[in-house]
């Protein structure tokens, strides 16, 4: 029993350190593909704490079944919780939300979508937002009024054919 505790606890580390290096490698190249960040609007992040709240609970609510009814059953499936859990919170904590936005000095995101300025099919910089093409569907990156000159230099430089008209 004491070799099963070191393996699951080797086992846990491992999940975690995957998880920081996939979470790390995500950041590393949207750093590579922005460039300096000009603008960011993130989604709160309220709903998140909530949900990391409500995983530790389970993650309890498992080892206290688990320790009064004295079921393998109910033990194995609060060493999966402890397994998985972890991982999937630190993952889900550091991962940008579908609606996080940033406008790079070569590059967007849109959620977890990191684009070039020269990947972009169709561009179009109007009002306070930088509206693009992402996977056929128009979304939106916001681009303060102050930016916007910079901003249209750069897409200009990378993908001028690109650059949509409203009805497009």
């Amino acid at each position: 029993m004491q070799l099963l505790g070191v393996l699951l606890i080797l086992w846990t580390f491992g999940l975690v350190l995957s998880a920081a290096a996939f979470v790390t490698a995500a950041r590393m190249r949207r750093l590579s593909v922005l460039g300096d960040v000009l603008h960011t609007e993130l989604q709160p992040r309220g709903a998140r704490v909530l949900g990391l709240a409500a995983m530790a609970l389970a993650l309890v609510v498992a080892f206290g079944v688990a320790k009064s009814s004295g079921a393998e059953p109910a033990l194995a499936v609060a060493f999966l919780g402890l397994l998985l859990v972890p991982p999937l919170a630190l993952a889900w904590w550091a991962l940008p939300a579908p609606h996080d936005q940033r406008c790079g000095a070569s590059g967007v995101q849109y959620g977890i979508d990191c684009l070039t300025f020269e990947a972009l099919e169709a561009w179009r910089l109007t009002g306070d937002h930088l509206r693009f093409r992402l996977g056929g569907t128009w979304v939106a990156v916001a681009v303060p009024r102050a930016l916007q000159a910079e901003v249209r230099a750069q897409l200009e430089r990378a993908c001028p054919d690109a650059e949509s008209e409203f009805g497009a």
